[in-house]
């Protein structure tokens, strides 16, 4: 019996550890055919997808993406940015004019185009037996990656995606109960105490055993120790000891993802964006 869609998305999960095994070619069209077919804001898909599957090409995108190890070991990486120059060119050479990058709608439609795309290729290749993981950071390396991989104007990476067979796939993922996030009708507000208790149902209770707390909470860092840094959890757990990390929300907004470093990083990608032509920010 075939698998369900359902169930293709139940069992999805972000894969970090990758066998060297290359992905066939067919699978990998069978992953653009996917990500080609995605929802698009008046089916204009200003979306352009790069293959990244060189190991000096993908040693230099690791290297841009804060070193994370599995975007050079993975075999395959796509990299979706938003393409606004084909589809202005496109419309010029139709007598038309189009000028997706001085508009705030336009780009926000693309941005959602981008991951609608994406979430495609990712359900494809887990369908296929393939492991994925997007890795994000390609925005604060915007500049450096467009340089790298011969982007012109008005085009922008936006997320990219690794690919590859699993060494291992995490036995599971917790998210959040369903009363967390669906409402009836109008937004239904909770109590901080009905939060708090939805989110330890999703993080759990940080314990002495922070490797196992890392399971549910912090993968990467799991995956980090495993593949280059060897006693980077030990060194993650003295600094929440140093900076009285008690939960899963400290964890995420004091120490991972702090305000005024969130604040930085979006500095950046803004100048960044401009400098790429993107006026409408």
């Amino acid at each position: 019996m075939a698998e369900s869609v359902y169930d293709v998305i139940m069992r999805r999960r972000s894969v970090r550890s990758f066998l060297d095994t290359p992905v066939e070619e067919e699978k990998v069209q069978q992953l653009l055919d996917a990500a080609i077919q995605a929802p698009s804001g008046g089916n204009i898909q200003p979306i352009s997808i790069i293959r990244i599957e060189k190991p000096e090409s993908r040693d230099k995108l690791a290297k841009l993406a804060v070193n994370q190890p599995w975007v050079a070991k993975a075999p395959l990486c796509l990299l979706f940015c938003i393409d606004f120059h084909r589809t202005g060119k496109w419309a010029q050479a139709e007598g038309a004019s189009y000028g997706g990058e001085k508009a705030l709608m336009s780009f926000l439609l693309a941005y959602a185009d981008v991951f609608c795309s994406a979430e495609n290729a990712v359900l494809c290749a887990t369908s296929l037996g393939l492991g994925t993981v997007y890795i994000g950071m390609v925005l604060a390396a915007m500049t450096e990656i467009r340089s790298e991989f011969g982007l012109p104007d008005k085009v922008v990476p936006v997320v990219a995606l690794c690919v590859g067979y699993p060494k291992k796939i995490p036995a599971g993922i917790t998210k959040l109960p369903k009363a967390a996030m669906v409402h009836s009708e109008r937004y239904e507000e909770k109590s901080p105490e009905e939060l708090k208790q939805l989110y330890r149902e999703k993080y759990g209770d940080l314990t002495a055993d922070v490797k196992k707390y890392f399971e549910r909470t912090y993968q990467e860092a799991l995956e980090m120790e495993e593949q280059s840094r060897p006693g980077f959890t030990d060194k993650v757990a003295r600094l929440m000891a140093r900076m009285e990390v008690g939960n899963a929300a400290q964890l995420l907004f004091k120490m991972r993802y702090p305000d005024e470093a969130m604040k930085r990083m979006g500095e950046s990608i803004i100048k960044s964006l401009r400098e790429a032509g993107i006026e409408c920010l």
